[in-house]
C-alpha cells in the first residue's frame, strides 16, 4: 500500500507487467484470499492510485474465479492426460495436420470431422489447443514414442478426445486473456449469474483495442494485396505445388503404399539423400517464396543488412543463410508429402494413417547435414525449430513443428528393446510455418542489424520530403541522457522520430515486449524533449550549422514513435503519435490507395485514390499524417464496427466475450467516403485474373 501511495500508478503497472496479480497454473486458495483482502482494504482509500488499484483488483479477482472454473472443469481431463500410453498424441497431431491440409491446401478429405473443425474455427486455433494438450500431458510425464502410436489405424474421435481438446482450448483462451489484462490493462468481469457462465473482456481504453485490431486488419489487407504487388514485377512462374506434382510424376518411386489392401495402409516417402539435389534446391525460388517475401517486406520483417556487418546469426554458429538452406530442404519434403498424399485423397484409410509422420532423429540429422549444415552446428540449428519433451516449456507446434520425444523401452519376446530417438511432425503444419519469422518469435531472437537498417530505410523514405536529417543523435543534460534515431529540421518544426523494429506479434502472448518497446520509445522522446527545451540552441547549432536564434525561437517540436509493424499504429501514447513504416512509405511516396475485385470479364479492376491533392508529398502532408485524425487512418474509421469475439468453451458451458472491432466495407462505400474527404480519384488499374497467379500452378 505504501509503495502505491509513494510511486503511484507506474508502480501498479510494473506489478501487472510482471504478472504478479495473475494466479498460477494451479488455483491457490491463499492467493484468492489475498486478492479478496486487498479489495476490502482498498475500498476505504480514496486517492487516485489506490482507486486505480481497486479497479484492477476487481479484474484480477474475476480472472482468478475464471481460472478456478477452468481448472475444476479439467479434473477428469488431467487424469486422462496422465495415463500412459497417452491415447491422444497421434490423434491431435493428425487432426491438426488435416485441418491445415483442408484450409491451406484445399484437401477435401476429412469431411467427417467438419463439426470439430468448425468448433475451432481455424487450423491455428486447433493447433493451439492441440499444443496445449501435448504440453499438459508432458508436464505429468514426459512423452515418448509409444505415446504417439494409438490408435493403430485411422482417427478416433471419442468423447474423451473432445473433452481433452476443449480443455486445451480453454487453457489457451485463459492465457490469452491473462496477457491482455496484465500487459494492456484490459478489464474482466462476469456477466450475470445464470448458466452458461459468461465473462466479458473490455479494453480500459477503447483506442488501444481499436489500434491493435486495425493493425491486424491492415496486415490482412496487405496479405490479400500481395499477388497484386507481385503482378507488377518479375516473379517466379512456378508454384511449389506445381513443381512437386511434376516431380512426383517423373519419379513415382519416391513414394509407396505400405500394407496395401489392409486397414493399416499408409503412404511412405522414399527420398534419397543427394547433396547436389539439396544444394540445387536451395537456389530455386518458387512463386510462394516471392509472395512470402512480399508480405514480410511490407512490415520490414525480412532480415536486413547494413554494410560491414558480416553474417547474420540466429544462434551461436547458425547463420541465417544456413538455416534457410536447411529449412528449404525440410519444407520441400513436407510439400512432397502433401503432393503425394493428394494423389490418394479419396482413400480415407491412406489419408488418415498418413497424417502424422515419424522420423528418427538420426535421419533428421543426416538430412540437415546433406543440406549443407556442418556437424558442429546441427544441434543448435535443430533446437531452433524442434521442441524436446525433456525441456518443453511453452509449446506451440506452429513455431516448433518438429517434436522430439523420448525413446520407449518395450518387452519383445522376453527381451527389452528400446526404440530409436524419434521426431513427430505433420507435413502441412511444417509447410504452413513461416519459419524464418516464427523462429524469431519462438526464441525471442532479434537480428541485430535490423534496428540499424530500419533507421537507414526510414531516413531514405523521409528524404523524399525533407533535406535536413540527422540520425542517431545523442542527447545529454545532467544525469539525463538518451538518443534520437531521426531528427529533422524544417523552417517551423523539429521532428524527433524514435524507430522501433520488431516482428509483428501473432497473438496476445507476444504483445508484452512490443508494447514495452512503444512505451520506452515514448519515454525516450519525453526525455529528449526535456533536454532540448533546455539546450535547443546549442544542439541545433552543432547538428545543423547555420541555424539562427530567430529560427530556433519559432520552432515547435513534434515527436513520433515509428514502428516497423502496423500493430498499435494510429494511436497516441502519452500524447505522442505511434505510426508504422507501411503507412509512412505510402504517405511519402505516391499516396495512392486502392480497392477492387473481379468483374464478369475475368479482369480485376482496382479503383484508386490519392489521399492528397498533389502528386508529390509535402511537409504539410507529413504534418497531417502525425495528427490524431490523419486522412490515412480516418480512411478506415467509418467502417470499423464494434464486435464481440466469442469463445464458446467446454461445449458452451463457458462463454468468453472479448470487445473488439471488425472492418466491414463495400467498394462503393469506401469510394464515396474517400471522395467526401477530398481524396483525388486516379485512373483505375485493370489486369487479367491470371496475372495474380503463377503461370504454372497446381489448380
Amino acid at each position: 500500500m505504501l509503495a502505491v501511495a509513494v510511486l503511484g500508478e507506474s508502480f501498479i503497472s510494473d506489478l501487472e507487467q510482471a504478472g504478479l496479480f495473475l494466479p498460477g497454473s494451479v488455483p491457490n486458495r491463499g492467493f484468492s484470499t489475498c486478492l479478496r483482502t486487498l479489495q476490502r482494504q482498498l475500498a476505504n482509500l480514496g486517492d487516485d492510485a489506490h482507486r486505480q488499484l481497486a479497479v484492477r483488483v476487481r479484474t484480477y479477482r474475476a480472472y482468478d474465479n475464471l481460472s478456478s472454473f477452468v481448472h475444476d472443469r479439467g479434473d477428469d481431463v488431467r487424469q486422462l492426460l496422465g495415463e500412459r500410453p497417452f491415447r491422444f498424441g497421434k490423434t491431435v497431431v493428425s487432426l491438426t495436420n488435416l485441418s491445415f491440409l483442408r484450409e491451406q491446401f484445399a484437401f477435401e478429405a476429412g469431411k467427417e470431422f467438419h463439426e470439430l473443425f468448425v468448433e475451432y474455427e481455424t487450423p491455428e486455433r486447433l493447433a493451439e489447443a492441440a499444443s496445449a494438450v501435448i504440453a499438459l500431458a508432458n508436464e505429468q510425464r514426459q512423452l515418448e514414442s509409444t505415446d504417439f502410436v494409438l490408435p493403430l489405424t485411422g482417427i478416433d474421435i471419442s468423447d474423451e478426445l473432445i473433452a481433452v481438446l476443449r480443455y486445451g482450448a480453454a487453457i489457451c483462451a485463459l492465457r490469452e486473456f491473462g496477457k491482455l489484462i496484465s500487459v494492456l490493462n484490459y478489464e474482466l468481469s462476469r456477466e450475470g449469474t445464470a448458466d452458461p457462465m459468461v465473462y466479458r473482456l473490455r479494453p480500459s481504453h477503447r483506442e488501444t483495442e481499436y489500434a491493435l485490431r486495425l493493425g491486424y486488419i491492415r496486415g490482412e489487407i496487405g496479405v490479400t494485396a500481395g499477388p497484386l504487388h507481385l503482378s507488377r514485377q518479375p516473379r517466379p512462374q512456378f508454384s511449389i505445388l506445381a513443381g512437386i506434382k511434376s516431380f512426383l510424376s517423373s519419379f513415382p518411386q519416391l513414394f509407396e503404399v505400405k500394407d496395401p489392401d489392409t486397414p493399416m495402409r499408409r503412404l511412405r516417402l522414399r527420398v534419397p539423400l543427394l547433396p547436389h539435389f539439396y544444394e540445387t534446391l536451395a537456389q530455386v525460388r518458387f512463386y510462394e517464396d516471392a509472395l512470402r517475401e512480399e508480405r514480410l517486406g511490407q512490415e520490414l520483417e525480412l532480415p536486413m543488412r547494413v554494410p560491414d556487418t558480416g553474417p547474420l546469426l540466429l544462434a551461436a554458429g547458425v547463420e541465417l543463410e544456413t538455416f534457410q538452406k536447411a529449412w528449404r530442404s525440410l519444407e520441400f519434403l513436407a510439400f512432397l508429402d502433401i503432393g503425394a498424399l493428394r494423389q490418394f485423397e479419396s482413400d480415407e484409410p491412406i489419408v488418415n494413417n498418413s497424417l502424422m509422420r515419424i522420423i528418427t532423429e538420426e535421419a533428421l540429422v543426416d538430412l540437415v547435414k546433406v543440406a549443407g549444415v556442418e556437424s558442429e552446428n546441427v544441434a543448435p540449428l535443430l533446437n531452433l525449430f524442434t521442441a524436446d519433451v525433456r525441456r518443453l516449456g511453452h509449446y506451440d507446434m506452429q513455431y516448433r513443428p518438429f517434436l522430439r520425444v523420448k525413446p520407449s523401452t518395450l518387452q519383445i519376446n522376453g527381451r527389452e528393446e528400446t526404440t530409436p530417438s524419434e521426431v513427430i511432425l505433420g507435413s502441412a503444419i511444417v509447410a504452413s510455418s513461416n519459419m524464418t519469422i516464427n523462429v524469431q518469435r519462438a526464441h525471442g531472437i532479434r537480428i541485430r542489424t535490423n534496428a540499424d537498417a530500419f533507421v537507414t530505410v526510414v531516413r531514405a523514405t523521409l528524404e523524399s520530403i525533407f533535406e535536413k536529417i540527422r540520425t542517431n543523435v545523442a542527447l545529454k543534460l545532467g544525469n539525463e541522457r538518451t538518443d534520437v534515431d531521426i531528427m529533422i529540421l524544417t523552417d517551423r518544426t523539429l521532428y524527433l522520430i524514435e524507430c522501433k523494429h520488431s516482428i509483428t506479434p501473432a497473438g496476445a502472448h507476444e504483445l508484452r515486449d512490443l508494447w514495452r518497446d512503444i512505451n520506452h520509445g515514448a519515454h525516450q522522446l519525453k526525455v529528449a524533449m526535456r533536454i532540448l527545451s533546455a539546450r535547443l540552441a546549442s544542439y541545433l547549432a552543432g547538428l545543423f550549422p547555420g541555424t539562427t536564434k530567430r529560427h530556433i525561437a519559432g520552432l515547435r517540436i513534434r515527436p513520433c514513435v515509428l514502428c516497423s509493424h502496423r500493430v498499435f499504429s494510429g494511436m497516441t501514447v502519452d500524447g505522442i503519435p505511434v505510426r508504422d513504416f507501411a503507412s509512412l512509405a505510402l504517405v511519402c511516396e505516391d499516396g495512392i490507395v486502392g480497392m477492387g475485385g473481379e468483374n464478369d470479364s475475368g479482369e480485376v479492376v482496382i479503383q484508386r485514390f490519392r489521399l492528397r491533392a498533389t502528386e508529390k508529398a509535402t511537409r504539410e502532408d507529413f504534418d497531417e499524417y502525425l495528427t490524431e485524425r490523419s486522412r490515412y487512418f480516418e480512411m478506415f474509421r467509418p467502417f470499423m464496427r464494434e464486435h464481440d469475439v466469442v469463445y464458446r468453451l467446454f461445449g458452451g458451458a463457458l462463454v468468453l466475450a472479448y470487445n473488439s472491432f471488425v472492418h466491414v466495407v463495400s467498394q462503393e462505400e469506401w469510394a464515396a467516403h474517400l471522395e467526401r474527404t477530398g481524396a483525388t480519384a486516379v485512373s483505375a488499374e485493370r489486369l487479367p485474373v491470371e496475372a495474380l497467379r503463377p503461370e504454372f500452378s497446381d489448380t
